[in-house]
């Protein structure tokens, strides 16, 4: 949403402008791996600002948390799933919004939430 060049930002930015003013949620490895997807400094610092200007939430985990991520990581190892993808699934399972909006199709089609609950992918 950041990269005008990037094929996906079409799409993505339709789908923001969609939902409105529904406030983004995210983690930190999924910040952490949109800046080095990023590539360029200004658009990680375009990133950055915009969660620090409070257009999106960034959730806290603690080290009790890692341990559904690896039971995560370990079911869907055939994906691979990394840790990014695993720490959504852990925000979607503890806040209960299956809402996500993604380029990684494909994996959050294939994961499950407990008692088998699927991502509505926007």
């Amino acid at each position: 949403m950041f990269d005008k060049s990037d094929r996906h930002y079409a799409p993505i930015t339709g789908s923001l402008r969609a939902a409105g003013h529904a406030m983004l949620l995210t983690t930190w490895p999924c910040v952490t791996e949109a800046t080095h997807l990023l590539e360029r400094i200004d658009l990680q610092i375009a990133l950055l600002s915009y969660v620090h200007r409070g257009f999106m939430s960034v959730s806290e985990f603690t080290a009790v948390d890692l341990e559904h991520f690896m039971a995560w990581m370990a079911k869907y190892r055939d994906r691979p799933m990394d840790f990014a993808d695993a720490s959504l699934v852990w925000l979607a399972a503890e806040t209960g919004i299956t809402e996500i909006l993604t380029t990684d199709r494909a994996d959050f089609e294939t994961y499950r939430l407990p008692r088998g609950k699927r991502f509505r992918l926007l």
